[in-house]
Protein backbone atom coordinates (compact mmCIF):
# COMPACT_ATOMS: atom_id res chain seq x y z
CA UNK A 1 0.00 0.00 0.00
CA UNK A 2 0.93 3.27 -1.10
CA UNK A 3 1.71 6.31 1.86
CA UNK A 4 1.23 9.17 -0.50
CA UNK A 5 -2.31 9.66 -2.07
CA UNK A 6 -2.38 12.70 -5.30
CA UNK A 7 -4.89 15.24 -4.51
CA UNK A 8 -5.84 17.60 -7.34
CA UNK A 9 -7.26 21.24 -5.76
CA UNK A 10 -8.87 23.87 -7.88
CA UNK A 11 -8.94 27.35 -6.17
CA UNK A 12 -9.06 30.91 -6.31
CA UNK A 13 -6.66 33.33 -4.42
CA UNK A 14 -7.32 37.05 -4.21
CA UNK A 15 -4.37 38.76 -4.86
CA UNK A 16 -4.17 42.81 -4.88
CA UNK A 17 -3.81 44.95 -8.04
CA UNK A 18 -1.03 47.19 -6.25
CA UNK A 19 1.07 44.13 -5.37
CA UNK A 20 1.43 42.65 -8.89
CA UNK A 21 2.04 46.63 -10.21
CA UNK A 22 4.63 46.73 -8.11
CA UNK A 23 6.69 44.09 -9.54
CA UNK A 24 5.83 44.98 -13.45
CA UNK A 25 8.96 46.91 -14.82
CA UNK A 26 8.21 50.64 -15.58
CA UNK A 27 9.16 49.92 -19.31
CA UNK A 28 7.16 46.88 -19.77
CA UNK A 29 4.42 48.17 -18.54
CA UNK A 30 4.38 51.37 -20.49
CA UNK A 31 4.91 48.71 -23.79
CA UNK A 32 2.12 46.79 -22.68
CA UNK A 33 -0.05 50.13 -22.37
CA UNK A 34 1.34 51.34 -25.95
CA UNK A 35 0.17 47.26 -27.05
CA UNK A 36 -3.25 47.36 -26.00
CA UNK A 37 -3.35 51.38 -27.29
CA UNK A 38 -4.99 52.66 -23.67
CA UNK A 39 -4.11 56.40 -23.01
CA UNK A 40 -2.00 56.50 -19.92
CA UNK A 41 -0.42 60.01 -18.63
CA UNK A 42 3.36 59.64 -18.02
CA UNK A 43 6.00 61.27 -16.03
CA UNK A 44 8.26 62.90 -18.40
CA UNK A 45 10.77 63.06 -15.70
CA UNK A 46 11.15 59.41 -15.66
CA UNK A 47 10.93 58.86 -19.53
CA UNK A 48 13.79 59.70 -21.55
CA UNK A 49 13.48 60.52 -25.45
CA UNK A 50 15.86 57.31 -26.50
CA UNK A 51 13.26 55.28 -25.53
CA UNK A 52 10.79 55.83 -28.04
CA UNK A 53 9.79 55.69 -31.09
CA UNK A 54 9.90 58.70 -33.19
CA UNK A 55 5.87 57.80 -33.71
CA UNK A 56 5.47 56.51 -30.29
CA UNK A 57 6.89 59.59 -28.48
CA UNK A 58 4.63 61.92 -30.82
CA UNK A 59 1.82 60.16 -29.00
CA UNK A 60 3.87 60.73 -25.63
CA UNK A 61 3.60 63.95 -26.25
CA UNK A 62 0.01 64.51 -27.62
CA UNK A 63 -1.22 62.53 -24.66
CA UNK A 64 0.60 64.68 -22.04
CA UNK A 65 -0.22 67.80 -23.80
CA UNK A 66 -4.21 66.99 -23.92
CA UNK A 67 -4.00 67.67 -27.83
CA UNK A 68 -5.50 65.28 -30.49
CA UNK A 69 -3.32 63.07 -32.61
CA UNK A 70 -4.18 64.69 -35.78
CA UNK A 71 -2.42 67.84 -34.93
CA UNK A 72 0.42 69.57 -36.67
CA UNK A 73 4.39 69.25 -35.43
CA UNK A 74 4.27 73.14 -35.44
CA UNK A 75 0.87 72.59 -32.47
CA UNK A 76 2.86 70.05 -30.63
CA UNK A 77 5.67 72.95 -30.50
CA UNK A 78 3.51 75.77 -29.90
CA UNK A 79 2.08 74.09 -26.67
CA UNK A 80 5.41 73.18 -25.54
CA UNK A 81 6.39 76.65 -25.76
CA UNK A 82 3.16 78.05 -23.95
CA UNK A 83 4.00 75.29 -21.29
CA UNK A 84 7.65 76.66 -20.67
Amino acid sequence: MSKFINVEVNTDVDVYVGDVLNQIDDDELRGEVIRRELSARVNLETTTVENYKPGEFRRTLCDTLSLGYQVSDDEILGRIKECL
